[in-house]
């Protein structure tokens, strides 16, 4: 194989490369600001549950009342509980 050749496969292959670290780095991205939202979410129902908002916590579950929509394609409003346990999300 001649140098020339060899040169031009090495290269194809660093920008294959360099095209897949791209790829993992947005996915990477993806996952920390999805980290960030949730992150920001618990402090916030962290929040409310020391404020004494209509969420509670008890233990490893979280308990909140409010409303819901019911029927077919959400006609009616209800009032509904929902709860999460540890392991539950």
């Amino acid at each position: 194989m001649s140098l020339r050749t060899t040169v031009h496969a090495q290269m194809s292959e660093i920008t294959e490369l360099q095209s897949a670290d791209r790829s993992r780095q947005r996915a990477i991205l993806d996952l920390l600001e999805t980290d960030r939202g949730r992150r920001e979410e618990m402090r916030e129902l962290r929040a409310a549950d020391r404020a004494g908002d209509s969420l509670t916590g008890t233990g490893d579950g979280i308990t909140g009342t409010g409303y819901c929509i019911t029927g077919t394609a959400g006609t009616r409003w209800g009032s509904c509980t929902a709860r999460a346990a540890r392991g539950g999300w």
